[in-house]
This record gives C-alpha cells, structure tokens and sequence, in this order.
C-alpha cells in the first residue's frame, strides 16, 4: 500500500486528509467522523457534501468503509466495505478502475 498524503484539514469536526491511495481509489480524502451517533449514511453524506464543495472538478465514484460498519442502504454513491478501513473512517474517491 502506498499514502502519499498531500494535505491535512483538522478542525473541531470531522477530519479529512487527501490522498492516494492504491489499489483501489486513485485519488481521494479520509474522512474521519469521531460521533458514534452518526450512521455510516450520515457520514457518507457529510463527507460527500464536503468533498464536491471542496474538489468540484474531481466528483468522488466510491467511498470505502470498514466491513464492521457497513450496511446496505440507499447510498447516493458507490460504497463497499474495505478491511484496511478503521471504524469511524471512510475513503471518499476516484475509483482506480471505474465500472
């Protein structure tokens, strides 16, 4: 596996970092949600909705998730479960080989 962390934004919310990560997402940001109240749906979105306002040229296709956390749901993008995923954690991306 290979990180090659570009930048962090760390505040008093969710932290996001963007990278690149291989395989499986191209280019993309871990987004970190520390409230266990949040659903994986709710933090999906969250992070969804910060990414496009952040990166509107580069509109994610994936976001990966911790096996343990994920559900199925009506997600409004592609998500699958991932083990090098930490619960609390989701990859929000560009998928390496787009379907």
């Amino acid at each position: 596996m290979c990180f090659s962390f570009v930048c962090i934004c760390c505040y008093f919310g969710p932290v996001c970092t963007v990278f690149n990560f291989n395989p499986m997402i191209k280019l993309g940001m871990i987004w970190y949600d520390p409230n266990p109240k949040n659903t994986i749906l709710q933090t999906v979105i969250e992070a969804l909705a910060y990414y496009t306002k952040k990166y509107p040229n580069n509109p994610p296709d994936i976001v990966a998730v911790h096996p343990d956390e994920y559900v199925e749901d009506d997600y409004p993008i592609s998500v699958v479960p991932w083990k090098y995923v930490t619960k609390r954690v989701i990859f929000v991306g560009i998928a390496e080989n787009p379907t």
